[in-house]
């Protein structure tokens, strides 16, 4: 009988305790303290002869959501701690309506803006869109651009065209990024783009394309992944296309070309 009332309590003890979501005023203190090194806001503030210690004061504007702070490497911070806390499921939604707050407010600076953008590339697709779909719309054309990145990197279809726009590029970070974009989307009208950069002179170029060539995941690049295989001399450019070719395919025939150009012709037959 003991027993029988033992266990029930002790598998309620076990029990995780579920604590209360946390406010804005929660997330905005942890932030701060976070900046001040764990000091209080009036230890923090009474340094006031040190420079360095007065750049980085920083509060948020309740009303506005704007970001009240000195330089922009400490907006960084914030916008990084943000993220960090909305792995806490207890910050989750007030983080998300803070960064909703700092893209809403064009007196945030821009490159904050750009940054908060781009680490909502790393948050759920369902939370991420609907911040998201505004900036697409922005009279900046870097945060639109940024908007864009990001939607295909959640595979938006939406973001094909204005993705396929920006092409040819020489800036070498942004082709990388929009080559990653269209393997994300994964649709087959952007083979006729990928298909030329593996040609590129960068190498980092070249084995981008491979891989989003494979993120396809169409038969039609097969032809063109075993080309890869048979004309190229960079072993890594090989491994990417044979890797590539095993997303397609499920095979694992390795990076001499033979193998392939043999199981692709029984295929074919």
């Amino acid at each position: 009988m003991l027993l029988a009332v033992v266990l029930p309590l002790a598998v309620i003890g076990c029990r995780k305790a579920v604590l209360p979501e946390a406010s804005l005023e929660e997330l905005d203190h942890e932030v701060r303290m976070y900046l001040y090194g764990g000091r209080d806001e009036g230890q923090y503030l009474r340094c006031h002869e040190d420079r360095h210690c007065l750049s980085r004061v920083c509060s948020f504007d309740h009303c506005t959501g704007a970001l009240i702070v000195h330089r922009r490497g400490v907006q960084r911070q914030i916008a990084n701690r943000l993220f960090l806390r909305m792995g806490d499921q207890r910050f989750r939604r007030v983080a998300l309506a803070r960064f909703a707050a700092i893209l809403a407010d064009s007196a945030n600076d821009l490159m904050i803006r750009i940054r908060v953008v781009e680490l909502l590339k790393r948050v759920d697709k369902n939370e991420a869109t609907p911040l998201l779909e505004p900036l697409t719309k922005s009279t900046s054309p870097a945060l639109q651009q940024a908007a864009w990145l990001a939607l295909a990197h959640h595979g938006d279809r939406r973001a094909l065209t204005p993705i396929k726009s920006l092409f040819p590029t020489k800036n070498l970070q942004l082709k990388l990024e929009l080559i990653k974009a269209l393997g994300a989307i994964g649709d087959e009208s952007a083979i006729p783009l990928l298909k030329p950069l593996i040609g590129d002179d960068s190498v980092f170029v070249q084995q981008r394309a491979v891989q989003a060539l494979g993120e396809l995941k169409t038969r039609k690049v097969i032809p063109v992944l075993i080309g890869v295989l048979e004309n190229d001399s960079d072993d890594f450019l090989k491994f990417a296309a044979a890797k590539a070719l095993r997303r397609i395919t499920g095979q694992r025939l390795g990076i001499r070309v033979k193998p392939w150009t043999e199981w692709w012709k029984r295929q074919k037959s």
